[in-house]
């Protein structure tokens, strides 16, 4: 029998403890292992709402329907959205915006390893974000593979 006692080690210290060691500024920068959900798409200057669901739908297929989150709050400015996904610490924040529709890409910005921001063909979408999220120290699912676009 397995018997569960209580030393003072509670869940709420462990979360205290990782945004402890991994805050970045003022922000979180949660591990990807442990995020809440791995990544937000931003609808940003009056983009297509369905362009940025097309993109939400292709990162749940890499990530998992439970962890994308998609910011169409349109009531609010970009900037606030933007920093609202820093503060929260989403190891990935995918971009939509017009003029990025325009050039055929999605912004990608990332928080583990490093931050970094990479614009990737909606083509290339999937694998690179499978990519991305191998290289952030996890590995995806068990023979996952990319969505085609």
């Amino acid at each position: 029998p397995l018997f569960m006692g209580c030393y003072g080690l509670g869940v709420s210290r462990l979360v205290a403890a990782l945004v402890e060691v991994h805050h970045q500024g003022d922000s979180i920068r949660w591990p990807v292992a442990v995020a809440p959900c791995t990544a937000a798409v931003l609808s940003l200057g009056g983009g297509d709402l369905l362009s940025a669901e097309q993109v939400a739908a292709h990162a749940q297929g890499v990530f998992g329907a439970q962890e994308v989150i998609l910011d169409d709050r349109l009531d609010i400015s970009p900037a606030v959205r933007l920093r609202d996904a820093e503060l929260l610490g989403f190891p990935f924040v995918l971009i939509v915006s017009p003029r990025n529709d325009q050039k055929g890409v999605v912004e990608v910005r990332t928080r583990w390893p490093d931050a970094q921001c990479r614009l990737i063909p909606k083509l290339e979408l999937p694998s690179a974000l499978l990519s991305l999220w191998q290289d952030a120290g996890t590995h995806g699912p068990a023979g996952a593979q990319p969505m085609q676009w």
